[in-house]
């Protein structure tokens, strides 16, 4: 009210309102254009400069869209442009404008580097007063205002809101990809991503039982650390307090283990904020992210190790890389020409491919190419699109032949297809091992699984977001096919094999003289859409379970964390075998290596 002209303003210049928060009404808000910059800054180094404070968590900086008196004479001074009209924003401080348009674009790259320099300067206002770490809200990494340019300035992250259960550990994995250490929330799911409406509109609505140290194990497993939200409720709220002590005792007694683990590589799913800021598709229910989720659930109820990785630690950087045995690009559509050479390398140089829908058909500003970058790897050239109708989707994939990507789907069975798929033609080099089959006409439009080859290096690539339709329905038979392309891309080489149903989470951490592999019992309701709440685990018998060992490594022993009883094993060759009698809620189990002799 002392200042009305720091409230950022709509095309009508009126006060722009943006989210009901925490039992408020509708928030109103302000411009970093205008003095309210300097204000947060002020606040900032009074507490750094005159309170003994061991670090500072920023949960913006967030910039509305904004079209006051500042705004309109900062764009006119650097651009000579006025301000793009917009009406109201899509999600949350996104304006909603046509990004195909290039004022849309100059504008939504000029918010987002007015955000990296004030995020920036407070940072340096800080290290300047006092050597103490700063912690950065990393809870909107995948939207169109997702600010993975302010990750560099952060020595920490906080990640707020999953959608659901397996997201927790996607944006764990991706986080840890950056370098940095990584903090979840814990006992609250978040309402921007559709899990919650009216009356429960706010983000944080906590919960207790079971679920809570389920999600503590898997952020553990994951490489990040766990934060109970609304921790303060169990002054007053006995119900959850043993779920949040089971977690922190077992990090307390297993110390000495997790400290210095991180994560076995073997497959890379990358995070593409190019195509999540450019791809024309990225509306509606439809988009990149919507297809990583999918893909990231495919591959661990297939009991892959499966690690989300921002784009530019591997596509920029061969070292990092080449560490991975595979590289899935899941409708990874916007790509630029340095990007697609980096994959071609890749795979040359032995490594594998699986990529999926629209992959490198777009360039890095969402301009659609006349063909795939990728297409030498994919051996099949564009040829069309189909958009999604009522006769279209009534398509599916139909094996045509015999390999070890079709085993166990018999020649002519037809399996579930997502109705997002586009027409491809086949080149020399490929082998079609199942085509795109338009059921009501039956009739083909032509290859929809092809495998090949390139250099030392093998390639699966699937037309079609399958993915996606994964995320929603579980259908067992796509399950099936990538399980099998996953095995034949990695030439039968995998880090370790687990019999069990797929809600069962195996993740595999190491570090030099030790394996530690975490097993989640997830088998309940895993269809979260909405959340479902559950009060009871039923407990998984019988799980077998085979782990490469590493070269020149000979195993000593095996123990359960829970417990610290030994588990009986058998060697053969490189290998090593065993079996969890009985699995609760978690169970860690511990492989103990010495130098081998051989």
């Amino acid at each position: 009210r002392k200042h009305p002209d720091w409230m950022a303003r709509d095309s009508s210049g009126r006060p722009f309102t943006t989210m009901i928060h925490m039992g408020y009404e509708r928030l109103v808000g302000l411009c970093l254009n205008s003095p309210y910059r300097e204000a947060i800054r002020n606040v900032v180094n009074e507490i750094v400069a005159n309170y003994e404070i061991d670090g500072i968590y920023i949960d913006g900086v967030y910039q509305t869209p904004c079209q006051c008196c500042y705004c309109k004479t900062k764009f006119m001074e650097e651009y000579g442009l006025e301000l793009p009209k917009f009406d109201g924003c899509e999600g949350l401080f996104v304006p909603k404008l046509d990004y195909n348009s290039p004022l849309a674009r100059l504008y939504h790259r000029w918010l987002m580097e007015l955000i990296r320099e004030v995020f920036s300067t407070i940072r340096n206002d800080v290290k300047r007063l006092k050597d103490i770490p700063i912690i950065f809200n990393y809870g909107d990494a995948g939207g169109r205002r997702a600010r993975r340019n302010l990750l560099q300035y952060a020595d920490g992250l906080l990640f707020e809101m999953p959608r659901d259960f397996l997201d927790r550990m996607r944006w764990a994995t991706l986080g840890r990809s950056t370098g940095k250490m990584m903090w979840q929330y814990v006992g609250t799911y978040g309402h921007a991503y559709g899990v919650l409406s009216p009356p429960c509109f706010w983000l944080s609505i906590p919960y207790d039982r079971q679920e809570l140290a389920l999600e503590g194990y898997l952020t553990i497993a994951s490489g990040a650390t766990p934060l109970v939200y609304s921790l303060n409720r169990y002054y007053y709220e006995e119900g959850g307090r043993s779920f949040a002590k089971e977690i922190f005792t077992f990090m307390k007694k297993n110390a000495h283990v997790l400290r210095d683990l991180r994560l076995k590589k073997f497959i890379a799913l990358p995070f593409s904020q190019r195509t999540t800021d450019w791809y024309p598709k990225c509306s509606g229910e439809f988009g990149f992210d919507e297809c990583m989720r999918g893909f990231f659930k495919l591959l661990i109820h297939c009991h892959y190790q499966v690690e989300a990785v921002w784009e530019d630690a591997i596509l920029t950087n061969y070292d990092e890389l080449r560490k991975y045995k595979i590289l899935c690009l899941s409708n990874f559509a916007c790509m630029s020409d340095e990007e697609a050479e980096v994959v071609k390398r890749f795979v040359r140089d032995g490594g594998g491919l699986l990529a999926t829908y629209e992959t490198s058909l777009y360039d890095e500003d969402g301009h659609r190419r006349d063909d795939f970058a990728l297409k030498d790897l994919f051996h099949v050239s564009f040829y069309g699109e189909k958009k999604p109708t009522l006769r279209t989707v009534e398509t599916y994939i139909r094996i045509l032949k015999e390999h070890p990507i079709t085993k166990g789907l018999s020649v002519g069975r037809r399996l579930p297809q997502d109705g997002n798929y586009i027409v491809v033609r086949e080149l020399e080099g490929s082998s079609v091992l199942a085509d795109t089959y338009l059921m009501h006409k039956h009739s083909s439009l032509g290859p929809c699984v092809v495998a090949s080859r390139y250099g030392r290096g093998r390639i699966v690539y699937i037309s079609s977001a399958i993915e996606r339709l994964y995320y929603y329905l579980h259908f067992p038979e796509l399950r099936k096919l990538i399980q099998n392309a996953v095995k034949w891309i990695s030439g039968g080489v995998i880090p370790f094999e687990v019999d069990a149903p797929s809600g069962v989470i195996t993740i595999l951490a190491e570090k030099d003289d030790a394996y530690l592999m975490h097993l989640i019992n997830y088998t309940g309701d895993i269809l979260e859409r909405p959340h479902c709440r559950f009060e009871y685990i039923a407990p998984v018998r019988n799980i077998s379970i085979k782990i490469n060992v590493p070269k020149n490594r000979s195993v000593s022993s095996i123990f359960r964390l829970t417990n610290n009883k030994k588990i009986k094993y058998k060697k053969d060759n490189a290998t090593v075998k065993f079996n969890i009698s009985e699995l609760g809620k978690y169970e860690g189990v511990l492989i103990n290596f010495s130098t081998s002799s051989h």
